[in-house]
């Protein structure tokens, strides 16, 4: 699944970039696409939910730690975008979701703040980051 679209351009698909690919790699948790579906469909329950956002932290720290700082900034920050995204789109939907959807929208944009502030004080501070 990519956030890229798929339309045609001059006759010819689109195909994502190499770069397109690596930021959509937290779009593609189990937890962007159970909100997906709950909000296209029948709501996913919170205990998955739940395990759901316990695999998306352990994800973007991978990222964050395994990963060159700029490209780890973008990637989380796209992926913060599509999560504002999709938390519009629960507060515009005629019938409202369940309300932990949106709580595990915010937790999810949440951390990735707390993951961004972090990359940033990596990067103005790289002496505290030194396993010695």
């Amino acid at each position: 699944m990519f956030a890229v679209d798929d339309s045609l351009c001059n006759g010819r698909a689109i195909r994502p970039s190499k770069i397109q690919i690596q930021m959509d790699r937290l779009l593609r948790t189990s937890l962007y696409r159970a909100l997906l579906k709950s909000l296209a469909r029948k709501a996913v329950s919170e205990n998955r939910l739940r395990n759901c956002f316990h695999d998306f932290a352990q994800q973007v720290t991978i990222i964050c730690d395994d990963t060159d700082a700029l490209l780890a900034l973008r990637i989380l920050n796209y992926t913060q975008v599509q999560f504002h995204s999709i938390l519009r789109r629960a507060s515009e939907q005629n019938t409202p979701p369940p309300h932990y959807l949106s709580r595990f929208i915010n937790q999810a944009i949440e951390f990735i703040r707390t993951e961004i502030d972090l990359l940033y004080y990596r990067l103005e501070h790289p002496q505290h980051f030194i396993s010695e």
